[in-house]
C-alpha cells in the first residue's frame, strides 16, 4: 500500500517533469517492485529445492533391483537399538566377511547351501547406522554370473548397507601359489604340490595378498546357516595378546585319527584329544582372521617358511588333506597362543562320519556343545535344523 500511494503521488507530479524524468522515476520503482518480490520467491524456492535433493541423496533408489556390477548397497534401516556412546561416534564402520564361491554354477548343492546361508544372514543381520558390511567372493568367471544373479534375490530384503565385492580366483591363486607351494603337501588331499589347490591355503596368506587397508575380516563356509546376527560375532576384542585369530574347535575325532603316529609314539599327549583338557585340533568353516596381527606376527610369518613347516610336520608326524585347517591345527599343537578358540556355538559342526567310522565309543567327547548355538554348520552335507 506504501508503494501504491508513493505511486500516485508520483504520477500527481508528473506535469513539473520533462518526459524521460518521468521514464527514469518509473523504472526505478518497477525496480523496487521486482527485488522485494521475485527475490524472496526465489529464495524460497531455492531453499525447497535444496532439502529435496539433500533428503534424495540420503537414499537409495535402487530397492527394486540393486546393482551388482562391482559393489552394491541398500539404506540402512532406522533402528530403535540403544547405541554406547563409542557406538554413535562411529561416522563409518566396514565390517568384512569372505566366502570362497567357486565351481558353484556347476554344483546344485553348492547353490542350495548358499541360498540357506545368505537368506538366514540377511534375516538376522543388524547394524547401527553409519555401517556397512562388506561382502567379499572369491570366484570364477561363471559362478560371479551366477552369483550377481542370485544376490539379487538374496539380498533384496536387507535392513542394512553393504556392499559386494568379487575377486578373481585365478588372479589370487597366482599370488597365494609362491606362499604356500611348500605346505600344500602336507596338508593337501594329491602327492604333490597343485597350483589350483593353492586357493584352499587363501586364509594361511591372506594377510600378504590383501591390500594393508584391509586390517580384519570374517572367512565363512557357504555351508552355514546364521541364527545370531553377524555383526555380534566380531569378537577380535576378545583376542589374548599374540594371537592372530579367531576359530572353533573341531567337533569330532579327526584329529585322533589324523596324529595317530604321534600319539602312539607319545602315549601322555594331550595331542588329538577332546576338549577342555586335549587339544583336538581346529575347524576351518568360521575363522577370524585379524590381518594386522598376523602382518606384525614374527612367529606366525616364521612359521609359513618352508623348513619350519617341514620340522613340525616331520615332529607330528603329520599328513593331511584338509588344506588351511590342517595346518592351522598343527601349529596349534606347538603354538596354542596363536590361537583364540571359538565357542562351539559359533561353529556348530553337524557332520557325524567319524561316529559310523571307528570312534563311537569317544565321539559324543567331541561332539559334544553346551550353550545357545549362533551359527549351524552343515559339514559333510549333514541337513542343518530347521528354526
Amino acid at each position: 500500500m506504501a508503494f501504491l500511494r508513493l505511486l500516485a503521488r508520483t504520477m500527481g507530479r508528473i506535469s513539473t517533469f520533462r518526459s524521460y524524468q518521468f521514464v527514469l522515476l518509473l523504472a526505478a520503482a518497477l525496480a523496487v517492485v521486482a527485488f522485494y518480490y521475485f527475490a524472496s520467491e526465489k529464495q524460497n524456492f531455492s531453499s525447497t529445492t535444496r532439502r529435496i535433493k539433500e533428503t534424495q541423496a540420503g537414499h537409495n533408489m535402487n530397492r527394486n533391483g540393486p546393482d551388482l556390477t562391482v559393489d552394491i548397497g541398500l539404506p540402512h534401516a532406522a533402528g530403535a537399538e540403544e547405541r554406547t556412546e563409542e557406538e554413535k561416534d562411529v561416522k563409518e564402520r566396514s565390517y568384512h566377511a569372505l566366502m570362497m564361491f567357486t565351481k558353484v554354477d556347476k554344483n546344485r548343492s553348492l547353490q542350495d547351501k548358499f541360498r540357506v546361508a545368505m537368506l538366514s544372514l540377511v534375516k538376522y543381520g543388524r547394524f547401527l547406522e553409519g555401517e556397512v558390511l562388506v561382502l567379499h567372493f572369491v570366484c570364477d568367471q561363471a559362478s560371479k554370473e551366477l552369483g550377481e544373479e542370485m544376490l539379487q534375490e538374496f539380498l533384496i530384503d536387507a535392513t542394512f548397507k553393504y556392499q559386494v565385492l568379487f575377486h578373481d580366483v585365478s588372479a589370487l591363486t597366482q599370488k597365494l601359489f609362491p606362499i604356500v607351494e611348500s605346505m600344500q603337501k602336507h596338508f593337501s588331499s594329491g602327492s604333490g604340490a597343485y597350483y589350483s589347490d593353492a586357493i584352499f591355503f587363501l586364509s594361511v596368506a591372506m594377510h600378504r595378498i590383501m591390500p594393508d587397508s584391509l586390517t580384519r575380516i570374517v572367512q565363512l563356509d557357504l555351508d552355514l546357516k546364521y541364527r545370531e546376527n553377524i555383526r555380534e560375532f566380531q569378537e577380535f576384542h576378545r583376542f589374548p595378546p599374540g594371537a592372530v585369530m579367531g576359530i572353533a574347535r573341531e567337533m569330532q575325532p579327526v584329529y585322533r585319527h589324523t596324529f595317530w603316529q604321534y600319539r602312539k609314539e607319545n602315549p601322555q599327549t594331550k595331542v588329538g584329544e577332546p576338549h577342555p583338557d586335549g587339544l583336538p585340533g581346529f575347524n576351518s568353516g568360521v575363522m577370524l582372521l585379524d590381518l594386522a596381527a598376523m602382518r606384525a606376527s614374527s612367529l606366525y610369518n616364521q612359521l609359513l617358511e618352508p623348513e619350519h613347516l617341514a620340522q613340525l610336520a616331520a615332529q607330528y608326524r603329520f599328513r593331511g588333506h584338509l588344506g588351511d585347517q590342517d595346518f592351522f591345527t598343527m601349529i596349534g599343537m606347538e603354538h596354542p597362543e596363536l590361537f583364540y578358540p571359538l565357542a562351539c556355538g559359533w561353529n556348530r559342526q553337524l557332520c557325524t562320519w567319524w561316529r559310523d567310522h571307528g570312534y563311537g565309543d569317544v565321539f559324543q567327547l567331541y561332539y559334544r556343545c553346551d550353550g545357545p548355538v549362533y551359527i549351524y554348520h552343515g559339514n559333510c552335507n549333514t541337513p542343518i535344523p530347521d528354526d
